[in-house]
């Protein structure tokens, strides 16, 4: 029992671009009491739709499953870009897939298929003529965009920042104004331990003042301090998860962090 050339090279092409889709060849008992491309010509009692001259042995129709591997959208796409493909449709005999049918035949006009529509597969039946073909499938193939170089530059500036602000590069205006946070921060610690001292000497000095206001101020600054920090520091992790692009993160800290004159 053997494929056609032609037909094992489609059989190639697809497996190689969905790794692990199940392709039948050989028809089943219900195949083999009529003609169908999935019984092999040349042999007794078969009822091959078509044959060669060649004498070998040969199917020449595959069935590709849809499933975990290969789904109906890829189906839908490739059965697409098969028959828009002159030199793909030259080398078949006809397609079935989810209630539709093309035959070269009727010059590959889409007709309605309502017996056997073939939801869970689709049906390639090879040209006969083209058996010996061993060329690959070039629409087999899916076809992805190129990115533009704007893009492919954006990508790099954008990996470049994030690895830079990773290993600490003062070179690059980003981890500046994270070493200038960092300055912010060790200078605001000394401020609490300064302003602590004050408070202390104030509500020493000055017992007949409202302290309570006093408190309630210096919490005030604290707090903002603190939230300010808080959203510094979900930046850096927002960053080195990937959640947000470097431009994300230049237009947030221009946000967070005050113009320096």
């Amino acid at each position: 029992m053997a494929r056609a050339a032609n037909m094992q090279a489609l059989t190639s092409d697809i497996k190689r671009q969905w790794p692990g889709v199940t392709v039948y060849g050989i028809g089943d008992e219900a195949h083999k009491a009529r003609a169908s491309d999935h019984n092999e010509d040349d042999t007794a009692g078969s009822k091959a739709a078509q044959s060669d001259p060649d004498g070998r042995a040969e199917h020449r129709a595959i069935d590709i499953m849809i499933g975990k591997a290969f789904t109906k959208a890829d189906a839908d796409a490739l059965v697409a870009r098969i028959l828009a493909d002159p030199k793909a449709r030259g080398r078949l005999y006809g397609v079935i897939w989810h209630g539709s049918q093309w035959w070269r035949s009727n010059g590959w006009a889409r007709q309605s298929r309502t017996s056997d529509p073939h939801n869970d597969h689709i049906h390639f039946s090879g040209l006969a003529a083209d058996d010996e073909n061993t060329a690959t499938w070039p629409a087999v193939a899916v076809k992805r965009a190129p990115t533009s170089s704007v893009e492919d530059d954006m990508t790099a500036k954008a990996s470049s920042i994030i690895e830079a602000w990773g290993v600490g590069d003062p070179s690059v205006e980003p981890v500046k104004w994270r070493q200038r946070d960092e300055a912010y921060q060790a200078e605001d610690v000394a401020w609490r331990k300064r302003t602590d001292a004050t408070l202390a000497a104030v509500l020493a000095a000055a017992k007949g003042l409202n302290t309570q206001q006093i408190l309630a101020r210096i919490d005030q600054v604290a707090a903002a301090e603190s939230e300010r920090d808080a959203a510094l520091a979900e930046l850096v992790r927002a960053s080195q998860s990937g959640e947000l692009t470097a431009e994300q993160v230049l237009a947030k800290l221009r946000d967070l962090l005050p113009a320096q004159g």
